[in-house]
């Protein structure tokens, strides 16, 4: 088993001052990760999303990380793959660069970039997003293992291109896939990805997506890979505070969660502007699964 830390830079009050404040806090968070063991850091990528998470530049923050550090992994978790937010070609490129500076140490992880809120800033076809997420997964494989990329699919055509640099990594950095559904973990295994999920909801509900992932994986016959590199790592993101306090980490830890369950129902179901309010003895997993 591996341990990583994530940075969202999450804001209850997104003042200027704060939001540089956290945005520095999360690099030198991501140092000393490194310094106390920790096996990979990830950063996400989201979009005007005011109450939540600040993280729109993680191929930026990932670099800057990157060049801070030496030995600990550096993760997209994940690039907002649908064509109008990054298109594949770019992120190839990118990722690629990233991979070299970083002496071979990125993941790349896919994902649909979920909200209205993102989608209308960037002009992005929700309906879409699910086969353009395949497409750029597809995509980026063959640039990182192709003299010349050429790509004629359902939804981009792309003549013949080299895409340069090559990634240091042979033959590419491990490709992942956001899943929050059993469809999204069936498809990940078959695209020959791994899995990036959350754990919020408990260890019960963990087993039962690493045991759709694996019966996937077990039925699946490769016709459907995006690369001859296949992963089939699974990542679980679950909200840890560790204290010596108990109780202090208790109410730390609810407070942020529940922060989380708000935000995430505020922007992806439409319920009200996160409050930060603790209520004592509340399920936070209930909580959790209502808001998503």
């Amino acid at each position: 088993m591996k341990f990583s830390v994530i940075f969202e830079a999450q804001l209850a009050d997104p003042t200027v001052e704060r939001e540089h404040q956290v945005i520095r806090d999360c690099v030198e968070q991501a140092v000393l990760a490194e310094a106390v063991g920790f096996d990979r850091i990830w950063a996400v990528e989201h979009h005007s999303l005011k109450w939540y998470a600040h993280m729109s530049a993680p191929e930026v923050f990932l670099s800057y990380v990157a060049a801070r550090t030496s030995t600990i992994r550096i993760g997209h978790g994940v690039v907002c793959m649908p064509f109008r937010y990054n298109h594949p070609a770019r992120v190839a490129e990118r990722a690629a660069m990233l991979d070299l500076l970083s002496g071979g140490r990125l993941d790349l992880g896919a994902g649909r970039g979920g909200t209205e809120q993102e989608a209308s800033l960037c002009g992005v076809d929700r309906n879409r997003t699910t086969q353009e997420v395949e497409e750029a997964l597809r995509i980026i494989g063959r640039a990182w293992q192709e003299e010349e990329l050429e790509y004629h699919g359902e939804l981009i055509d792309i003549p013949p291109h080299p895409i340069l640099p090559r990634p240091q990594q042979a033959p590419h950095p491990p490709l992942f896939l956001a899943c929050s559904r059993a469809e999204t973990l069936v498809q990940a295994a078959e695209l020959g990805v791994g899995a990036l999920v959350m754990g919020f909801a408990g260890p019960g509900s963990i087993a039962e997506m690493r045991a759709v992932y694996d019966a996937a994986i077990a039925g699946r016959d490769g016709s459907r890979f995006v690369s001859t590199a296949v992963n089939d790592h699974f990542c679980v993101l679950c909200p840890t505070i560790v204290l010596d306090d108990r109780e202090r980490a208790r109410r730390i830890g609810t407070r942020g969660q529940r922060f989380f369950a708000q935000a995430i129902g505020h922007w992806y179901g439409g319920t009200g502007i996160p409050d930060e309010a603790v209520v004592p003895g509340a399920d936070e997993a209930a909580e959790m699964r209502r808001a998503a």
